[in-house]
C-alpha cells in the first residue's frame, strides 16, 4: 500500500488515478497530519509526499516519520515542483525524489521499486 500526501486536491486525485492504475492500494492524505492519524494502523510500503503544504507540511511529516522508531523505515520519496527538489532529498534523507509534474510512467516506475502491485483477478 501507498500512503501519497498532497495538498492540491486534483494534483492528488491524479497522481492516485494513477497508481491505482498500475495495481496499486492507495491511502491519500491531504496534509502531514491526516497522514500521521493514517499511520495509526497497516503502514505502508511507501510514503509518497509533496514538502509545501499547510497544517502540516511534508518537511515536518519526515522529521516526525524519521525519529519514530515504528515509521522511520517505511520508504520516502518526495514530489516537488521545488527547484531544490534534489537538494531536500538528500536534507530529507529520501528514497528518491520525483519532480512535480511527473509523467506517469516515472509515477508508476517509482512505485513499483517500493511496493508491490497487487496481482490482476482472474
Amino acid at each position: 500500500m501507498i500512503l501519497l500526501i498532497e495538498d492540491d486536491d486534483a494534483t492528488r486525485d491524479v497522481m492516485a488515478a494513477v497508481l491505482r492504475y498500475g495495481g496499486h492500494a492507495v491511502q491519500t492524505a491531504a496534509n502531514g497530519r491526516e497522514a500521521l492519524a493514517m499511520l495509526e494502523g497497516d503502514l505502508p510500503s511507501v510514503i509518497f509526499s509533496d514538502l509545501d503544504m499547510p497544517v502540516m507540511s511534508g518537511w515536518a511529516f519526515r522529521r516526525f516519520q524519521l525519529g519514530s522508531a515504528r515509521l522511520r523505515g517505511i520508504p520516502f520519496v518526495i514530489v516537488s515542483a521545488m527547484f531544490t527538489v534534489e537538494e531536500d532529498g538528500r536534507e530529507l534523507l529520501a528514497a528518491t525524489t520525483l519532480p512535480k509534474p511527473v509523467e506517469a510512467a516515472d509515477l508508476l516506475e517509482c512505485a513499483r521499486r517500493f511496493d508491490q502491485p497487487a496481482p490482476a483477478p482472474p
